[in-house]
């Protein structure tokens, strides 16, 4: 699944900065365009600096940008199979099958930044995963053994 649209107010790319002050090496990963993140990049980068104690010249040294794909998804949030034994079983848990509502509530309540739900939208057949449950446009939910993190970007598949 590949990002192929961008709808109002989500990203489906995330811009990876590397920034030198005074010989230490900074690397940020801030989600959206280079042209939007730039200057919220280097406004981190000095933050960051500050935090370490360092009072030089902050220098970009590269950026690349990586596109936010199911791929992705996997390796930072490692989703759970809907089959524990099954490792390649799907991941998609469907609401209306009652154990796998069970394991949806379950999680919501150990933990609701482990649920994600699977939505879909008009543009170009677009799929897209987002933190929290989502009762419209959703065709399933993601459980994850890593967390979201605060303000984390829904991740675009196709």
């Amino acid at each position: 699944m590949n990002a192929t649209a961008i709808l109002p107010g989500l990203e489906p790319v995330t811009t990876i900065y590397d920034f030198e002050c005074e010989g230490e090496m900074i690397r940020l990963a801030i989600d959206g365009e280079p042209k939007n993140a730039d200057r919220e990049a280097l406004k981190e980068a000095r933050t960051r600096a500050r935090d370490l104690g360092l009072r030089g010249r902050i220098t970009k040294t590269a950026s690349h940008v990586e596109p936010n794909t199911w791929d992705k998804f996997c390796a930072l949030y490692r989703p759970v199979p809907v089959n524990a034994t099954d490792k390649d079983s799907t991941v998609i848990f469907d609401w209306h099958t009652p154990e796998h509502r069970a394991r949806v509530e379950k999680a919501m309540a150990e933990n609701p930044a482990t649920v994600w739900s699977m939505n879909s939208c008009d543009y170009d057949e677009l799929w897209y995963c987002s933190t929290g449950t989502h009762p419209v446009n959703h065709m399933g939910y993601v459980i994850t053994e890593v967390p979201a993190e605060e303000g984390a970007l829904s991740y675009f598949y196709m």
